[in-house]
């Protein structure tokens, strides 16, 4: 069984399913108890004006719900959409993973304040989570992209020695 979301089913977690709200993704969910957990994402050109951008967000973001699912940290029986946010670009996938693990612990949880509301990523200066130490994260296969280093020089040069 497939655990991609298909065409129609991106309409009716819109219509009839609930959000979370984070800095790199919006989450729509709903529970069905009838099928098994699955999830689609989407990134808008409005976000991410290049192809090759937008096809990076959509693979941090499979790759990070294939992670959580095989932790099990997803919750069983619900199906997800994931929007990805323009704060997405120079994410890896563990910030990823980290956020959605967030969505999946809230998704129930009422809205609070924003003022009181905590997002991963801020548990102070000291460090990280202590349920979740940063030798326990696993890997994600998504390769970062490698910078840019300019390889042509100008005509005009001079070549040092």
């Amino acid at each position: 069984m497939s655990t991609r979301l298909a065409g129609a089913g991106y309409k009716r977690i819109f219509d009839q399913g609930r959000s979370v709200k984070g800095r790199l993704m919006v989450a729509w969910y709903l529970e069905s108890p009838g099928s098994g957990t699955k999830a689609g994402v989407v990134v808008s050109k409005k976000s991410f004006h290049r192809a090759v951008d937008r096809n990076r967000a959509k693979r941090l973001m499979r790759e990070a719900y294939r992670l959580l699912a095989s932790e099990g940290a997803a919750p069983e029986r619900t199906e997800w959409v994931f929007v990805g946010r323009a704060a997405l670009g120079g994410k890896t996938c563990n910030d990823v993973l980290r956020e959605m693990k967030w969505m999946a612990a809230n998704m129930n949880a009422r809205p609070e304040s924003p003022k009181g509301r905590q997002r991963p990523g801020r548990q102070g200066r000291t460090g990280g989570d202590a349920a979740s130490p940063a030798s326990a994260v696993r890997e994600c296969a998504v390769p970062r992209n490698p910078p840019v280093t300019p390889s042509v020089q100008a005509d005009n040069a001079v070549p040092q020695p």
